[in-house]
C-alpha cells in the first residue's frame, strides 16, 4: 500500500487499514517529517529503501481442497 500512497486518499487508506482518519493523517505526517515520504506523498529515496528491504523475498503457500485430496 505504501508505494501507492500518492494515488490514494487519506481516506481509503483509512477504510482499507481499519485505522481512524486522524490516525492515519498522524502517521503520514510522521512519513513526511522522517522524510520516507516527499511533501506530495511520494517515496523518497530513503523510503524506497526500506520498503525494499522490508517485504519477503520469498512465500510459500499453502492450499488444501477438494482438489488436493
Amino acid at each position: 500500500m505504501i508505494k501507492s500512497i500518492n494515488q490514494i486518499s487519506q481516506r481509503s487508506i483509512a477504510q482499507i487499514s481499519n485505522y481512524s482518519l486522524g490516525k492515519v493523517n498522524q502517521l503520514v505526517n510522521q512519513l513526511k517529517r522522517e522524510e520516507y515520504i516527499t511533501s506530495d506523498s511520494g517515496l523518497t529515496s530513503k523510503g524506497k529503501k526500506y520498503v525494499n528491504s522490508h517485504h519477503p523475498q520469498q512465500a510459500t503457500i499453502l492450499a488444501a481442497g477438494y482438489g488436493l485430496r
